[in-house]
C-alpha cells in the first residue's frame, strides 16, 4: 500500500536522521491536499447524517461508541 501511494505521489520516504535504519513515511503536498479533501467529505458526510437524530439520542449512541471502543481496548491488550 504505501510503495502504491509513493508511485503516485501522496507520500515519500525518508531516512531518519538518528537511526538509518528507520524509514520515516511523510505526506506529499498532493498527499496533504488529498487529506484536506477526505477530511471536509466526511465532515459534512457526519454532519448530513447527524441532521435527523436529535442531540440527546447522539450523545447516547456516541456514548455507546466509546464504551464499546474502551471494552475492546482492554481485551485486545490481555490478549498481547
Amino acid at each position: 500500500m504505501i510503495d502504491r501511494l509513493e508511485r503516485d505521489g501522496y507520500v515519500e520516504r525518508n531516512i531518519a536522521t538518528l537511526d538509518a535504519r528507520i524509514k520515516l513515511i511523510t505526506l506529499t503536498p498532493r498527499g496533504a491536499e488529498a487529506k484536506r479533501q477526505v477530511r471536509e467529505i466526511w465532515i459534512s458526510m457526519e454532519s448530513e447524517l447527524a441532521k435527523g437524530i436529535p442531540l440527546g439520542e447522539l450523545e447516547e449512541f456516541c456514548a455507546g461508541l466509546q464504551s464499546t471502543r474502551n471494552m475492546l481496548k482492554r481485551r485486545v491488550g490481555r490478549l498481547r
